[in-house]
């Protein structure tokens, strides 16, 4: 017996299960983007990226053998005390992943840039489509970091090694120089403002 035509009502159903097909198999291939483990070999560097958190993980156990990071889930990669990150085997190492820095230059685990006389780093990284990392400037190169990053920082900027010496608190700016002078705020860096005292060493991201 040869089938009629398709009534209106049943090809709104056909086209509403369709529908319903293909948004269930895009969820189901969404869900499986996210690698359930990696596989390290000896004497060697993986990136992993999942979760919301990227990590090189560096293989040298005693062993020789291969070791496998979990990640299907945040708990098994890096949250809570007994994920893998928080409990790395011996001989094995994190590093952060180097950040998207397509101009500036990395240094650490930010990208930086020389900020310009009076020039704020709002600005200095807005020219580059990125926005102002102050917790990288704090944290690395600012009240929260050291001298030698400080350094390192304007050492890769501006291609000159000079000794950083604090200029203790009040600034707030965090790490910069004046003329042949590398400077380091010690007092809590909480802006991205300019300075009218030097340049900023900008973390853009």
């Amino acid at each position: 017996m040869q089938a009629g035509p398709l009534t209106s009502r049943q090809h709104r159903r056909l086209c509403r299960l369709a529908a319903f097909v293909f948004v269930s198999l895009f969820f189901i291939a969404g869900s499986s983007l996210a690698a359930n483990s990696y596989a390290v070999g000896n004497s060697a560097t993986v990136t992993v990226d999942e979760h919301g958190v990227c990590k090189k993980i560096t293989n040298n156990h005693a062993s020789g053998a291969s070791i496998m990071v979990p990640t299907k889930s945040a708990s098994e990669w890096h949250t809570g005390g007994s994920s893998f990150l928080q409990n790395l085997p011996a001989g094995v190492s994190s590093a952060d992943c180097a950040p998207p820095c397509p101009t500036g230059t990395v240094v650490g685990p930010h990208c930086w840039f020389a900020g310009g006389t009076l020039q704020n780093c709002d600005t200095v990284c807005g020219g580059q489509g990125m926005v102002c990392d102050l917790v990288g400037i704090r944290d690395y190169a600012g009240s929260n970091g050291s001298n030698a990053n400080c350094d390192a920082v304007l050492t890769a900027v501006l291609s000159t090694s000079l000794t950083v010496t604090d200029t203790g608190a009040g600034g707030a700016w965090g790490c910069g120089w004046v003329g042949a002078s590398y400077q380091r705020d010690i007092g809590a860096t909480t802006t991205c403002a300019a300075s009218n005292l030097l340049q900023r060493a900008c973390a853009c991201q």
